[in-house]
């Protein structure tokens, strides 16, 4: 990631899980919710609701989607 910028080259995913530590696991970017959870809380995460929007740090593993 740079400067807060979406990178062009990401593999687009389409999910049905609406928590994001459950959407972590069904990407399979994160092995387990446990793992979806450390991951969120130790600030790695970051979501943009569209490649056109700013990214926006997650803090809650049960951040609704």
């Amino acid at each position: 990631m740079s400067e807060g910028r979406i990178p062009e080259n990401l593999e687009r995913v389409v999910v049905e899980a609406s928590r994001l530590n459950k959407l972590l696991v069904e990407a399979r970017l994160a092995s387990s919710v446990s793992e979806a959870d450390r991951l969120i809380k130790a600030g790695a995460v970051a979501m943009a609701l569209s490649p056109a929007s700013e990214l926006i740090s997650v803090s809650s593993p049960a951040e609704r989607i």
